[in-house]
């Protein structure tokens, strides 16, 4: 019998699909679902924090994307994206 089971692969390319569409509370499950599987996946903790931000929850945004700081502390993206969600909270200066 057939798994009918979508692959992380999948999901990603689903989530990513529903970003492309501004779909964004769908995007955000399905990158969360993606990450259930692969969690250290630094860079979709970042789409994840995109998704969120854009239903207005900048302050959870935030928490995703130093988590992808801590898996990926090397990476400027996450610190550039967390300064953006800063600056539209008024934090610039953190």
């Amino acid at each position: 019998m057939p798994d009918d089971t979508p692959t992380p692969e999948q999901i990603r390319a689903r989530a990513d699909a529903l970003r492309d569409e501004r779909r964004w509370a769908e995007a955000a499950e399905a990158y969360r679902d993606y990450l259930a599987l692969r969690p250290q996946h630094w860079e979709l903790h970042v789409q994840l924090g995109h998704a969120v931000k854009e239903l207005g929850e900048v302050e959870d945004a935030i928490g995703h994307y130093r988590h992808a700081g801590t898996l990926a502390p090397l990476a400027a993206d996450p610190r550039l994206q967390e300064g953006h969600a800063l600056r539209l909270l008024g934090r610039g200066a953190e």
